[in-house]
């Protein structure tokens, strides 16, 4: 079966060009949609590439007056850091702005997508080639530079989210990404009294390949073949740069995110009930003592402020090699 040229082309890196993507009508909202989320949930400006589709849902489902969760009037306490991976297409982004509303966090500055970890670790490489997105729009030459990006790149990303668990802030923060389990569960052998949680979202293949089949709008049987080796590559490529080093040689010289053995919830998503999940999420959360009710009115929230999105330093990609590992001590 023939793969797509990004693998055929660029073997080691196996990601998808977000500028390439078509865009999907269904991810599209009207303006005026927008504007009421906006206004809503105090978003000044959102950024690039924001998922406005899954706010939308979010919203509406939590909303809705049989949800007794939200009229009860929960969140998250402070420090706390809520981790979710899972299959592609079990519906892991919905979930995780459906907690966001849920729990009152901010939906841009501390709801983290997948996309939008690719994103920062994009910008940053266009940024040190010079090309500044607010200035200029990217051209086609230099799109793959977006995600296919330099080694130290990708370390200094995942650097980033171990540093999410090592050094919480003080509000709490929702993560979607591959790594983002695995960090929960490294940090917690050494600290088990971390106030953060991970849940693997799951689902029957022939649902998720029929998901992805309809979003990118490609037969079933090829989106099965790429999937499978893009998650392939992705193992080689965190064996390739992490196997032995001090954060991930708890691992063993696989590194495989998808093994659930490390994470501490698993939520079978098959159907798409999203209430089913969100109460079973928020049961753990409560044993965990991770959520409290709110004993005032949510402070304002903060807002995307687009100067400091385009200066944001990354940690240096040689700590997450650092040998004075303080763990090691």
């Amino acid at each position: 079966m023939n793969l797509p040229d990004v693998f055929k082309n660029n073997p080691e890196s196996g990601q998808i060009n977000f500028f390439q993507r078509k865009k999907d009508p269904k991810h599209e909202l009207p303006n005026e949609e927008q504007s009421f989320l906006m206004h809503e949930y105090g978003i000044k400006k959102a950024p690039e590439g924001f998922k406005w589709k899954y706010l939308k849902e979010a919203h509406l489902l939590i909303r809705k007056p049989e949800i007794d969760l939200y009229k009860e009037g929960w969140e998250l306490v402070p420090r706390a850091v809520i981790g979710i991976n899972g299959e592609e297409a079990a519906g892991k982004t919905q979930l995780l702005f459906d907690l966001a509303v849920l729990y009152g966090v901010d939906v841009v500055e501390n709801t983290k997508t997948g996309g939008q970890t690719l994103r920062i670790a994009g910008e940053r490489r266009l940024r040190k080639k010079g090309f500044f997105r607010k200035k200029q729009q990217v051209e086609a030459t230099n799109q793959a530079s977006f995600v296919q990006r330099a080694d130290e790149d990708d370390i200094a990303l995942d650097n980033m989210q171990f540093g999410w668990v090592e050094n919480p802030a003080e509000k709490p923060k929702l993560v979607d990404s591959r790594l983002i389990g695995l960090a929960i569960y490294y940090v917690r052998q050494r600290n088990p009294n971390i106030k953060a949680v991970s849940f693997y979202i799951t689902a029957s293949e022939n649902a998720r390949m029929k998901r992805l089949s309809e979003r990118i709008g490609k037969p079933e049987e090829i989106v099965k073949a790429e999937t499978k080796e893009r998650r392939k590559l992705d193992i080689e490529r965190y064996a390739r740069l992490y196997k032995r080093t001090k954060r991930f040689e708890i691992f063993g010289d696989i590194i495989n995110p998808h093994n659930t053995l490390y994470y501490d919830y698993i939520i079978d998503n098959t159907y798409f009930d999203r209430e089913v999940a969100l109460q079973t999420m928020h049961e753990h959360l409560v044993e965990r003592g991770l959520v409290q009710k709110k004993s005032k009115p949510p402070e304002s929230t903060e807002v995307y402020d687009q100067e400091k999105h385009d200066l944001l330093k990354l940690p240096e990609s040689g700590d997450i090699f650092n040998a004075n590992d303080p763990s090691k001590d």
